[in-house]
Protein backbone atom coordinates (compact mmCIF):
# COMPACT_ATOMS: atom_id res chain seq x y z
CA UNK A 1 0.00 0.00 0.00
CA UNK A 2 1.03 3.52 -0.87
CA UNK A 3 1.71 5.62 1.84
CA UNK A 4 1.60 9.47 1.79
CA UNK A 5 2.20 12.48 3.81
CA UNK A 6 0.99 16.11 4.05
CA UNK A 7 2.99 19.04 4.71
CA UNK A 8 1.56 21.86 5.76
CA UNK A 9 3.01 25.91 5.29
CA UNK A 10 1.00 28.30 7.60
CA UNK A 11 1.88 31.31 5.82
CA UNK A 12 1.15 34.82 6.42
CA UNK A 13 -0.30 35.43 3.47
CA UNK A 14 -1.70 31.89 2.54
CA UNK A 15 -1.96 28.25 3.53
CA UNK A 16 -0.29 26.17 1.44
CA UNK A 17 -0.14 22.26 1.66
CA UNK A 18 1.68 19.28 -0.49
CA UNK A 19 0.62 15.53 -0.40
CA UNK A 20 3.65 13.70 -1.18
CA UNK A 21 4.11 9.64 -1.50
CA UNK A 22 6.54 7.44 -0.23
CA UNK A 23 8.94 7.96 -2.63
CA UNK A 24 9.22 11.66 -1.82
CA UNK A 25 6.94 12.55 -5.14
CA UNK A 26 4.85 15.84 -4.72
CA UNK A 27 0.97 14.58 -6.02
CA UNK A 28 -1.08 17.21 -5.31
CA UNK A 29 -0.49 20.97 -3.68
CA UNK A 30 -3.04 23.76 -3.06
CA UNK A 31 -3.45 26.65 -0.88
CA UNK A 32 -6.36 29.39 0.29
CA UNK A 33 -5.64 33.24 1.36
CA UNK A 34 -5.23 33.71 5.06
CA UNK A 35 -7.62 36.48 6.23
CA UNK A 36 -6.43 38.64 8.45
CA UNK A 37 -8.25 41.77 10.36
CA UNK A 38 -6.92 45.02 10.72
CA UNK A 39 -7.86 47.84 12.97
CA UNK A 40 -6.83 51.59 13.87
CA UNK A 41 -3.12 52.00 15.32
CA UNK A 42 -1.48 49.19 13.25
CA UNK A 43 -3.02 46.32 15.27
CA UNK A 44 -3.37 42.87 13.01
CA UNK A 45 -5.63 39.58 14.51
CA UNK A 46 -6.62 36.47 12.84
CA UNK A 47 -9.93 34.76 14.50
CA UNK A 48 -7.86 30.68 15.47
CA UNK A 49 -11.02 29.32 14.24
CA UNK A 50 -11.49 30.88 10.87
CA UNK A 51 -7.67 29.05 10.47
CA UNK A 52 -8.40 25.98 11.82
CA UNK A 53 -11.33 26.22 9.21
CA UNK A 54 -9.09 27.04 6.66
CA UNK A 55 -6.19 24.30 7.46
CA UNK A 56 -9.39 21.93 6.61
CA UNK A 57 -10.01 23.38 3.60
CA UNK A 58 -6.47 23.00 2.29
CA UNK A 59 -6.67 19.05 3.49
CA UNK A 60 -9.57 18.26 2.20
CA UNK A 61 -8.61 20.21 -1.38
CA UNK A 62 -5.17 17.57 -1.40
CA UNK A 63 -7.12 14.74 -0.68
CA UNK A 64 -9.44 15.37 -3.66
CA UNK A 65 -7.23 15.52 -6.09
CA UNK A 66 -6.22 11.86 -5.91
CA UNK A 67 -8.57 9.57 -7.92
CA UNK A 68 -9.03 7.23 -4.90
CA UNK A 69 -8.88 8.17 -1.33
CA UNK A 70 -5.32 7.93 -0.29
CA UNK A 71 -4.28 6.72 2.99
CA UNK A 72 -2.66 9.50 4.95
CA UNK A 73 -0.03 8.27 7.26
CA UNK A 74 0.87 11.50 9.02
CA UNK A 75 0.67 15.42 8.53
CA UNK A 76 3.15 17.87 9.61
CA UNK A 77 2.46 21.64 10.52
CA UNK A 78 4.94 24.42 9.95
CA UNK A 79 5.05 27.81 9.34
CA UNK A 80 5.11 31.50 10.03
CA UNK A 81 4.92 32.02 13.90
CA UNK A 82 4.93 34.58 16.42
CA UNK A 83 1.16 34.70 16.39
CA UNK A 84 -0.27 34.79 19.71
CA UNK A 85 -3.50 33.47 21.10
CA UNK A 86 -5.44 32.62 24.97
CA UNK A 87 -6.90 29.94 25.33
CA UNK A 88 -9.35 28.59 27.78
CA UNK A 89 -9.58 25.28 29.53
CA UNK A 90 -11.44 23.18 26.44
CA UNK A 91 -9.07 25.20 24.05
CA UNK A 92 -11.29 27.54 22.61
CA UNK A 93 -9.65 30.74 22.16
CA UNK A 94 -10.36 33.98 24.26
CA UNK A 95 -9.45 36.44 21.78
CA UNK A 96 -8.49 36.41 18.43
CA UNK A 97 -4.35 35.59 17.63
CA UNK A 98 -2.45 38.59 17.55
CA UNK A 99 -0.48 38.14 14.36
CA UNK A 100 3.38 39.00 14.82
CA UNK A 101 2.60 41.93 11.59
CA UNK A 102 0.72 43.81 15.17
CA UNK A 103 2.33 46.94 15.67
CA UNK A 104 0.35 47.75 18.77
CA UNK A 105 3.70 47.08 21.20
CA UNK A 106 6.31 48.71 18.46
CA UNK A 107 5.53 51.99 19.57
CA UNK A 108 5.59 51.69 23.33
CA UNK A 109 9.12 51.96 24.85
CA UNK A 110 8.18 51.44 27.96
CA UNK A 111 7.93 47.49 27.01
CA UNK A 112 11.27 46.28 27.68
CA UNK A 113 12.45 44.20 30.24
CA UNK A 114 13.77 45.61 33.17
CA UNK A 115 16.36 43.04 34.48
CA UNK A 116 17.85 42.20 30.98
CA UNK A 117 19.80 43.92 28.33
CA UNK A 118 18.63 43.27 24.83
CA UNK A 119 22.09 41.75 23.93
CA UNK A 120 21.33 38.67 26.78
CA UNK A 121 17.46 38.70 25.62
CA UNK A 122 19.45 38.00 22.20
CA UNK A 123 22.03 35.03 23.72
CA UNK A 124 18.78 33.24 25.74
CA UNK A 125 16.13 33.31 22.79
CA UNK A 126 18.51 33.38 19.62
CA UNK A 127 16.44 36.28 17.97
CA UNK A 128 17.58 40.17 18.98
CA UNK A 129 14.63 41.61 20.81
CA UNK A 130 11.99 43.05 18.99
CA UNK A 131 8.63 43.92 20.46
CA UNK A 132 6.13 42.95 17.87
CA UNK A 133 6.46 39.41 18.91
CA UNK A 134 4.81 36.51 21.71
CA UNK A 135 6.81 37.98 24.47
CA UNK A 136 5.49 41.77 24.06
CA UNK A 137 2.29 40.49 23.06
CA UNK A 138 1.74 38.68 26.43
CA UNK A 139 2.97 41.67 28.07
CA UNK A 140 0.55 44.04 26.59
CA UNK A 141 -2.02 41.55 27.02
CA UNK A 142 -1.30 41.36 30.78
CA UNK A 143 -1.43 45.29 31.02
CA UNK A 144 -4.75 45.82 29.07
CA UNK A 145 -6.40 42.90 29.06
CA UNK A 146 -6.32 41.47 32.11
CA UNK A 147 -10.17 40.30 32.25
CA UNK A 148 -8.85 37.57 29.58
CA UNK A 149 -5.10 36.92 30.91
CA UNK A 150 -5.80 35.97 34.38
CA UNK A 151 -8.29 33.26 32.63
CA UNK A 152 -6.48 31.90 30.68
CA UNK A 153 -5.41 28.57 31.12
CA UNK A 154 -2.90 27.89 28.34
CA UNK A 155 -1.49 30.40 26.54
CA UNK A 156 0.18 29.41 23.02
CA UNK A 157 0.89 30.25 19.51
CA UNK A 158 -1.79 29.71 16.68
CA UNK A 159 0.70 27.06 15.27
CA UNK A 160 -0.17 25.10 18.84
CA UNK A 161 -4.09 25.48 18.44
CA UNK A 162 -3.95 23.96 15.64
CA UNK A 163 -2.46 20.94 16.46
CA UNK A 164 -4.98 20.73 19.46
CA UNK A 165 -7.40 21.09 17.22
CA UNK A 166 -6.50 18.22 14.91
CA UNK A 167 -4.99 15.73 17.98
CA UNK A 168 -6.50 17.58 20.83
CA UNK A 169 -2.16 17.80 22.28
CA UNK A 170 -0.81 20.79 23.12
CA UNK A 171 2.57 21.18 21.87
CA UNK A 172 5.59 23.14 19.84
CA UNK A 173 8.61 21.89 18.47
CA UNK A 174 12.25 24.11 19.26
CA UNK A 175 12.54 26.52 15.96
CA UNK A 176 8.71 27.26 16.29
CA UNK A 177 9.05 28.31 19.86
CA UNK A 178 12.05 30.52 19.21
CA UNK A 179 9.66 33.04 17.85
CA UNK A 180 7.58 32.86 21.38
CA UNK A 181 10.74 34.21 23.11
CA UNK A 182 9.73 32.52 26.12
CA UNK A 183 12.76 29.25 25.11
CA UNK A 184 15.67 29.00 26.37
CA UNK A 185 17.11 27.89 22.94
CA UNK A 186 20.60 26.93 24.30
CA UNK A 187 19.06 25.05 27.29
CA UNK A 188 15.95 24.15 25.07
CA UNK A 189 13.49 24.93 27.64
CA UNK A 190 10.79 27.57 28.93
CA UNK A 191 13.19 30.56 30.33
CA UNK A 192 11.72 30.89 34.15
CA UNK A 193 12.76 34.19 34.79
CA UNK A 194 10.34 35.63 31.54
CA UNK A 195 7.22 33.34 32.65
CA UNK A 196 7.39 34.94 36.32
CA UNK A 197 7.82 38.23 34.54
CA UNK A 198 4.92 37.51 32.44
CA UNK A 199 3.15 35.97 35.42
CA UNK A 200 3.16 32.85 33.85
CA UNK A 201 3.57 28.86 34.89
CA UNK A 202 5.02 26.15 32.69
CA UNK A 203 1.79 24.28 32.65
CA UNK A 204 0.36 27.16 31.07
CA UNK A 205 2.34 26.64 27.91
CA UNK A 206 2.62 23.91 25.71
CA UNK A 207 4.83 20.82 25.54
CA UNK A 208 8.85 21.74 24.01
CA UNK A 209 10.09 18.77 22.39
CA UNK A 210 11.83 17.95 18.83
CA UNK A 211 10.87 18.49 15.36
CA UNK A 212 9.53 15.68 14.03
CA UNK A 213 8.25 14.24 17.30
CA UNK A 214 4.82 12.14 17.14
CA UNK A 215 2.47 14.51 19.20
CA UNK A 216 -0.77 12.18 18.52
CA UNK A 217 -3.32 11.21 16.38
CA UNK A 218 -6.50 12.38 14.50
CA UNK A 219 -9.02 12.92 16.84
CA UNK A 220 -13.16 11.88 15.74
CA UNK A 221 -13.67 15.16 15.57
CA UNK A 222 -10.70 16.58 13.33
CA UNK A 223 -11.26 13.40 10.78
CA UNK A 224 -14.80 14.20 10.16
CA UNK A 225 -14.03 17.75 9.53
CA UNK A 226 -10.31 17.01 7.87
CA UNK A 227 -11.20 13.72 5.84
CA UNK A 228 -7.83 12.21 7.60
CA UNK A 229 -8.09 8.64 9.53
CA UNK A 230 -7.99 8.72 13.07
CA UNK A 231 -4.86 6.58 12.58
CA UNK A 232 -3.18 9.65 10.87
CA UNK A 233 -0.04 10.79 12.86
CA UNK A 234 0.16 14.23 14.25
CA UNK A 235 3.77 15.18 14.10
CA UNK A 236 5.99 18.30 14.88
CA UNK A 237 7.14 20.61 12.38
CA UNK A 238 9.52 23.43 12.21
CA UNK A 239 9.51 27.43 11.56
CA UNK A 240 9.17 28.29 8.09
CA UNK A 241 12.30 29.06 6.91
CA UNK A 242 13.98 26.21 8.12
CA UNK A 243 11.40 24.11 6.61
CA UNK A 244 12.11 25.46 3.14
CA UNK A 245 15.23 24.76 3.57
CA UNK A 246 14.78 21.28 4.20
CA UNK A 247 12.35 20.97 1.30
CA UNK A 248 15.12 22.78 -1.56
CA UNK A 249 17.99 20.24 0.21
CA UNK A 250 19.53 23.30 1.93
CA UNK A 251 21.33 21.14 4.43
CA UNK A 252 25.05 22.33 5.08
CA UNK A 253 27.25 25.05 5.07
CA UNK A 254 27.57 26.97 1.78
CA UNK A 255 24.54 26.62 1.01
CA UNK A 256 22.21 29.64 1.21
CA UNK A 257 18.54 29.54 1.17
CA UNK A 258 16.31 32.93 -0.61
CA UNK A 259 13.00 32.66 0.91
CA UNK A 260 10.69 35.08 -0.77
CA UNK A 261 7.57 35.86 0.66
CA UNK A 262 5.78 38.58 2.72
CA UNK A 263 9.20 39.36 4.66
CA UNK A 264 12.43 38.30 2.63
CA UNK A 265 14.95 36.12 4.51
CA UNK A 266 18.22 34.63 3.95
CA UNK A 267 18.84 31.22 5.72
CA UNK A 268 22.28 29.47 6.15
CA UNK A 269 22.96 26.27 7.43
CA UNK A 270 25.77 27.50 10.22
CA UNK A 271 28.05 24.47 12.06
CA UNK A 272 28.56 26.94 15.09
CA UNK A 273 25.53 28.73 16.90
CA UNK A 274 27.82 31.46 17.55
CA UNK A 275 28.81 32.20 14.41
CA UNK A 276 24.86 33.56 13.94
CA UNK A 277 24.86 35.66 17.49
CA UNK A 278 28.52 37.00 16.63
CA UNK A 279 27.13 38.72 13.20
CA UNK A 280 23.70 39.12 14.71
CA UNK A 281 21.76 37.34 12.67
CA UNK A 282 18.46 35.20 14.22
CA UNK A 283 19.26 31.95 15.39
CA UNK A 284 17.14 28.58 14.39
CA UNK A 285 17.96 25.20 16.29
CA UNK A 286 17.44 23.18 12.45
CA UNK A 287 19.00 20.45 12.42
CA UNK A 288 21.49 20.75 15.71
CA UNK A 289 21.91 18.67 17.70
CA UNK A 290 22.78 16.05 15.52
CA UNK A 291 23.54 18.82 12.31
CA UNK A 292 23.74 22.84 11.66
CA UNK A 293 22.10 25.76 13.34
CA UNK A 294 20.07 28.46 10.89
CA UNK A 295 21.29 31.35 10.26
CA UNK A 296 18.80 34.51 8.80
CA UNK A 297 18.96 37.56 7.58
CA UNK A 298 15.49 39.24 7.13
CA UNK A 299 14.37 42.18 4.92
CA UNK A 300 10.98 42.58 6.72
CA UNK A 301 7.53 43.24 5.58
CA UNK A 302 8.86 44.05 1.80
CA UNK A 303 6.65 41.83 -0.05
CA UNK A 304 3.92 43.54 2.01
CA UNK A 305 5.41 46.43 0.15
CA UNK A 306 5.49 44.61 -3.08
CA UNK A 307 2.25 43.74 -2.98
CA UNK A 308 0.83 47.35 -2.35
CA UNK A 309 2.47 48.54 -4.93
CA UNK A 310 1.28 45.74 -7.33
CA UNK A 311 -2.51 46.07 -6.20
CA UNK A 312 -2.93 49.69 -6.24
CA UNK A 313 -1.06 49.81 -9.83
CA UNK A 314 -2.65 47.20 -11.46
CA UNK A 315 -5.96 47.40 -10.28
CA UNK A 316 -7.38 46.85 -13.11
CA UNK A 317 -6.56 43.42 -13.19
CA UNK A 318 -9.00 40.98 -11.60
CA UNK A 319 -6.16 38.63 -10.34
CA UNK A 320 -3.75 38.37 -8.87
CA UNK A 321 -1.39 36.41 -11.05
CA UNK A 322 -2.59 38.45 -13.47
CA UNK A 323 -1.64 41.86 -11.58
CA UNK A 324 1.69 40.22 -10.88
CA UNK A 325 2.53 39.32 -14.85
CA UNK A 326 1.72 43.36 -15.64
CA UNK A 327 4.35 43.87 -12.83
CA UNK A 328 7.24 41.65 -14.02
CA UNK A 329 6.95 43.11 -17.64
CA UNK A 330 6.75 46.63 -16.59
CA UNK A 331 9.75 48.48 -17.06
CA UNK A 332 9.00 50.49 -14.25
CA UNK A 333 8.91 47.62 -12.07
CA UNK A 334 12.53 47.18 -12.56
CA UNK A 335 13.43 49.99 -10.21
CA UNK A 336 12.04 47.93 -7.37
CA UNK A 337 13.35 44.81 -8.21
CA UNK A 338 16.73 46.37 -8.11
CA UNK A 339 16.89 48.09 -4.89
CA UNK A 340 15.38 44.79 -3.66
CA UNK A 341 18.40 42.77 -5.05
CA UNK A 342 20.85 45.08 -4.21
CA UNK A 343 19.50 44.56 -0.24
CA UNK A 344 20.33 41.51 -0.79
CA UNK A 345 23.58 41.55 -2.26
CA UNK A 346 24.37 43.74 0.38
CA UNK A 347 23.19 41.59 3.35
CA UNK A 348 25.37 38.45 1.30
CA UNK A 349 28.61 40.39 1.34
CA UNK A 350 28.83 41.70 4.82
CA UNK A 351 28.52 38.12 5.76
CA UNK A 352 30.98 36.88 3.06
CA UNK A 353 33.77 39.10 4.87
CA UNK A 354 32.37 37.25 8.24
CA UNK A 355 32.78 33.83 7.02
CA UNK A 356 29.29 32.81 5.68
CA UNK A 357 30.48 31.68 2.30
CA UNK A 358 27.04 31.20 -0.28
CA UNK A 359 28.41 29.39 -3.03
CA UNK A 360 24.40 29.58 -5.17
CA UNK A 361 21.54 30.82 -4.31
CA UNK A 362 18.33 28.66 -3.94
CA UNK A 363 15.34 30.72 -4.16
CA UNK A 364 11.79 30.12 -3.33
CA UNK A 365 8.24 31.83 -2.86
CA UNK A 366 6.26 33.90 -5.71
CA UNK A 367 9.19 35.91 -6.80
CA UNK A 368 11.26 32.99 -7.85
CA UNK A 369 8.43 31.46 -10.35
CA UNK A 370 8.96 35.48 -12.16
CA UNK A 371 10.69 35.57 -15.32
CA UNK A 372 12.49 38.47 -14.24
CA UNK A 373 13.05 38.62 -10.41
CA UNK A 374 16.18 35.57 -10.40
CA UNK A 375 17.53 36.78 -13.74
CA UNK A 376 18.05 39.92 -12.45
CA UNK A 377 19.09 38.52 -8.94
CA UNK A 378 21.98 36.74 -10.95
CA UNK A 379 23.40 39.85 -12.31
CA UNK A 380 23.73 41.74 -9.48
CA UNK A 381 25.11 38.88 -6.64
CA UNK A 382 27.03 37.47 -9.49
CA UNK A 383 25.82 34.42 -7.89
CA UNK A 384 24.28 31.33 -9.71
CA UNK A 385 20.52 31.03 -9.11
CA UNK A 386 18.64 28.13 -8.73
CA UNK A 387 14.80 28.22 -8.21
CA UNK A 388 13.64 24.40 -7.31
CA UNK A 389 10.32 23.52 -9.17
CA UNK A 390 8.45 23.14 -6.01
CA UNK A 391 8.85 27.43 -5.78
CA UNK A 392 6.38 28.87 -3.17
CA UNK A 393 5.67 25.26 -1.72
CA UNK A 394 8.80 24.60 -0.25
CA UNK A 395 7.46 25.27 3.13
CA UNK A 396 4.70 22.93 2.97
CA UNK A 397 7.41 20.29 1.44
CA UNK A 398 9.81 20.18 4.08
CA UNK A 399 7.34 19.63 6.37
CA UNK A 400 6.19 16.69 4.09
CA UNK A 401 9.47 15.58 4.29
CA UNK A 402 10.02 15.67 8.68
CA UNK A 403 6.64 14.08 8.55
CA UNK A 404 7.70 11.58 6.25
CA UNK A 405 11.18 10.84 8.09
CA UNK A 406 9.48 10.64 11.71
CA UNK A 407 7.69 7.80 10.47
CA UNK A 408 10.46 6.03 8.50
CA UNK A 409 12.24 5.92 12.26
CA UNK A 410 9.18 4.46 14.06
Amino acid sequence: MIKYFIGIDLGTSNIKGVLIDNRGTVVAKGKVATELIRFDGGKVEFSSERSYELLTTVIKNLIAQLPHKPYIEAISLSGATGNTVLLDDKGTPLCNAISWMDDRSVSDESLTIPFMADDEIYQITGWPWFRGFPLAHLYWLKNNRQDIYVNAPKVCMNITYLYHRLCGAYAVDHSTATTFYLQNQQTRSWHKPYLDWLGLNENQLPALLSSGTVIGQITRSASAETGLSTETKVILGSFDHPSAARGCGVLKEGDLLLSCGTSWVGFYPVNDRDKAIKNKLLSDPFLSPHGPWGALFSIPRIGNEVQKYVDTKYSSEKSVSERFIKFNNDPASIDIMTKISVSIKENIDTLADTGFIANKIYMVGGPSESPVWPELLRQITGLAIETPEIGSYAGALGSAFIAQESVNKI
